[in-house]
């Protein structure tokens, strides 16, 4: 069969370029592009050129590790032994996924998954999957280790909080937010802050109705406030609730005194559901 030398330099340029960048996002590193493509194009002459050398398997073996390394030292503006052991580290593991992902795409699409293990790239096989496949990787790879690291951080101001209303309660998950400086402008009383949802889920039948239609809402000081965003000023909805329980460790702080207000767009996600207002802690 024929082998296309231009099929290895592209796959072999793009997936150190897509390991590099995913390395580079998990551990919070500035992408310097300049120096990702200088990385990427010295792991591509050295996957081209490595196949032509006649040695045993543990030299090459070494020789693979030393290029990773020096690979790793070119993205790095700032060299240390720490930063570099924790860059190279990540790097191995970035690559080992991907490889993963590599063969599990070959298996579905019904190829001969040995040839994962080979750099032969013949004529009948499209280079669009390899990049698809490596896009789709970095992708979901990117967006999980992001998410786990922000996770990460809020973690410390991240409290549980549980909400009552009338003859309902729910709870969520609650971020003590140093931005969220909205009071009452007539009680004076900080707002902590949710998505409508969160409305939905305290109001009955008949009030969810009558706010679908527009109606006055018949709810315990019910009213509209003002606030400032980056561009414009909004008006939100807000409520007086019986009380608000927060959970910090093995202690609970009843609050009384707080409003409640609803975002109209969505707030945190996964991690948390609710902005606290910093005075209440």
């Amino acid at each position: 069969m024929e082998i296309y030398i231009e099929y290895v330099i592209l796959d072999n340029f793009f997936i150190t370029l897509a390991i590099l960048i995913i390395t580079s996002k998990c551990l919070n590193i500035d992408i310097i592009w300049h120096r990702i493509i200088l990385a990427s194009s010295f792991g591509t002459s050295c996957a081209v050129l490595f196949p032509l050398i006649n040695i045993h398997n543990i030299l090459l073996i070494a020789l693979k590790a030393v290029s990773g390394a020096l690979i790793c030292m070119i993205i790095l503006k700032k060299l240390s032994i720490k930063m570099f052991f924790l860059v190279f580290a990540t790097f191995l593991g970035v690559t080992f996924f991907l490889g993963g992902m590599s063969v599990a795409v070959l298996y579905m699409l019904g190829q001969n998954i040995h040839s994962a293990f080979k750099i032969n790239f013949y004529n009948d096989y499209p280079i669009g999957v390899i990049i698809a496949s490596l896009v789709l990787a970095v992708f979901f790879a990117v967006r999980f280790f992001i998410t786990t690291y922000r996770a990460k951080q809020l973690r410390p101001f991240v409290r549980k909080i549980q909400i009552f209303y009338q003859d309902k309660s729910i709870s969520l998950n609650g971020l003590i937010d140093s931005g969220n400086n909205l009071y009452d402008p007539d009680s004076n009383l900080p707002v902590v802050v949710v998505n409508q949802k969160t409305l939905y889920s305290l109001l009955n039948d008949e009030s969810i109705v009558s706010l679908a239609k527009g109606q006055k809402l018949n709810l315990k000081s019910a009213k509209f406030i003002k606030y400032g965003t980056a561009s414009d000023t909004s008006q939100m909805l807000i409520i007086k609730p019986d009380k608000i329980l927060i959970y910090s460790g093995g202690k609970v702080n009843t609050i009384y005194d707080v409003m409640l207000g609803f975002a109209q767009n969505i707030i945190g996600g996964q991690t948390y559901e609710a902005l606290i207002h910093p005075a209440l802690i």
